[in-house]
């Protein structure tokens, strides 16, 4: 081997492909992937010409793992392994930019008996790199008839004795009728959620839970314009703002299918910034205070997604698609 060479054993392509399907369904902080690498094991993959979803990419390589590797970050495979001047039989000429996406994970310490953050990467052409970030990232939601699911809201909503807020209780009694799952309840009651149960310790959960800590995932953190079309085509959608303060409540409710007809201001990253959306928005199921939606009048003046968080709290507002798995 020449100086300054460095090879990677040439792997089955179905080798590499079942990695990816790893990532892309293993929850990362306790799932497949941490059976390659949980004892410090590397893995080298790579292959040629791989079909993923609807693309077929010219290179890709997986390995594992640097340690202390800034998350998200994305950068030249060439700063990594310094090829500029090497030539190998796997690996492409690095005249061609190469971009890393590192995948977090915990990597099992044996020496101290602990977890450290190490990162799963994979190096792929820098003009495929959001293509194959989108496969690895995707997933399934559980998908629901439209007429069922604002009609088993509708019930729900009026089963809710009252008017004070309830909107934890609501959320979890309507994903409990539509999948028959009791996730969202607190522990004392047979959930996963952290006693007492309210909006707040919902919030922590789904976030815990969309980052594979608290298992099996069931929910998946979707952006603000994602919510719009998947909650109009019957996905499961719950929305959450967490107060931050355990002694300030929180609140939670569902997205359901229909849009307002006129169009509001959602505030991405706060009502001092120009960059807001503006456009038709989602009804929701919300048994707040004083709410019992929907009932039999959907009123897109009051029952509408931004009637019930206040403008400032937009930008820390969180939806999660419940999942089909």
């Amino acid at each position: 081997m020449e100086e300054g060479e460095i090879v990677y054993p040439q792997n089955d392509l179905d080798e590499v492909v079942s990695i990816i399907e790893e990532i892309k369904q293993s929850n990362i902080n306790g799932g497949a992937i941490n059976y390659y690498l949980r004892f410090n094991k590397e893995i080298y993959a790579f292959a040629e010409n791989v079909e993923l979803g609807n693309k077929t990419y010219d290179y890709i390589m997986i390995d594992a793992p640097l340690l202390n590797h800034e998350e998200g970050k994305k950068e030249l495979v060439s700063d990594r392994y310094n090829l500029g001047n090497v030539t190998t039989k796997n690996i492409p000429h690095s005249n061609v930019e190469y971009e890393v996406i590192p995948i977090k994970f915990d990597k099992y310490n044996y020496l101290n008996d602990t977890y450290e953050d190490a990162y799963f990467h994979v190096y792929v052409t820098a003009e495929d790199v959001d293509s194959l970030i989108h496969y690895i990232s995707s997933v399934t939601g559980q998908q629901f008839d439209e007429t069922i699911l604002v009609n088993t809201a509708s019930s729900v909503a009026a089963s809710i004795p009252g008017v004070n807020s309830e909107c934890n209780r609501g959320v979890r009694k309507l994903v409990l009728q539509l999948t028959g799952d009791s996730i969202l309840y607190p522990q004392s009651m047979g959930g996963k959620v952290q006693n007492p149960g309210k909006a707040n310790d919902i919030a922590i959960f789904l976030d815990e839970n969309n980052s594979g800590i608290n298992t099996p995932k069931k929910f998946h953190e979707v952006t603000f314009e994602q919510t719009i079309s998947l909650s109009q085509s019957g996905f499961l959608i719950v929305s959450v703002w967490n107060s931050g303060n355990p002694n300030m409540s929180g609140h939670i409710n569902v997205l359901l299918p229909g849009v307002t007809t006129n169009q509001y201001n959602w505030y991405l990253n706060g009502t001092s910034y120009p960059n807001y959306f503006r456009g038709n928005v989602p009804f929701v199921f919300d048994t707040g205070g004083g709410n019992r939606w929907p009932d039999s009048d959907i009123d897109e003046q009051t029952q509408r997604l931004t009637m019930t968080y206040a403008s400032q709290k937009h930008q820390n507002v969180k939806f999660y698609m419940y999942l089909n798995n």
